[in-house]
């Protein structure tokens, strides 16, 4: 399983893959924007396999593994067409779920460079951009679609593809991620092909300091909004 952090940047995300995956990656307030994601593989321990193994003695045990992959934090506002670099959008497609990091602590240099932390502003932020690029994608496959349609080479394949797209463009312009569109396995087998980032399963960390850890809950209540 793959597992892909994102969030913006200095929210905590390095911190948060040095802790799942037992690794040492760069993490200060100070450090520069790396150019590639932080990727680790880590084995899930299962005591049922260890169980199997001592009934069965195999010559081989293998274990199931996730594999973190701990992207570069993208700044809020900034001015660019895509938020993930080419190499790193062909990574966080193939990831099977994404982990969305949101900062909740108080640090006096980040605070002074990004303001006070805002998981709610930052969640919107995020999942804003996520929406974006997808919402560029499915408006580019239908625009090639009609140009097919227009020269007469339709298939009925391509209908109900268009048919599938149209509804995920209008949901994304409403500002609704597709996981929550409730399309059903019919209309989302055409999309297969696309990997959409908002389509993956979601979670929320958030990554908070003592001070703040006891006061989560409304957050966490009013975060699963736009996550389903």
């Amino acid at each position: 399983m793959r597992i892909g952090l994102i969030g913006l940047e200095k929210s905590g995300k390095t911190t948060i893959f040095n802790a799942l995956t037992g690794s040492d990656a760069r993490t200060n307030a100070y450090a520069a924007t790396r150019p590639e994601p932080n990727i680790a593989v880590v084995p899930v321990a299962d005591a049922r396999v260890e169980r199997l193994v001592s009934m069965y003695n195999p010559k081989k045990t293998t274990y199931a593994v996730i594999e973190c992959m701990d992207f570069v934090g993208f700044a809020a506002g900034e001015d660019k067409k895509q938020i993930f670099s080419p190499s790193e959008l062909s990574l966080v497609k193939n990831a099977d779920a994404l982990a969305l990091v949101l900062r909740n602590f108080s640090h006096e240099t980040i605070d002074s460079l990004l303001g006070p932390s805002d998981p709610l502003r930052d969640k919107e932020t995020v999942m804003t951009e996520l929406i974006l690029s997808d919402l560029i994608l499915a408006e580019s496959r239908l625009e090639r679609i009609d140009h097919f349609m227009k020269r007469g080479a339709a298939t009925p394949d391509m209908e109900a593809e268009k048919k599938t797209l149209v509804k995920v463009c209008e949901g994304l312009g409403n500002n609704r991620p597709i996981s929550s569109l409730g399309l059903s396995p019919e209309e989302l087998k055409p999309l297969r092909g696309f990997r959409f980032l908002t389509e993956k399963p979601m979670m929320v960390i958030l990554n908070s300091d003592e001070n703040n850890f006891s006061k989560s809950s409304a957050f966490a209540d009013a975060l699963e909004g736009g996550l389903a």
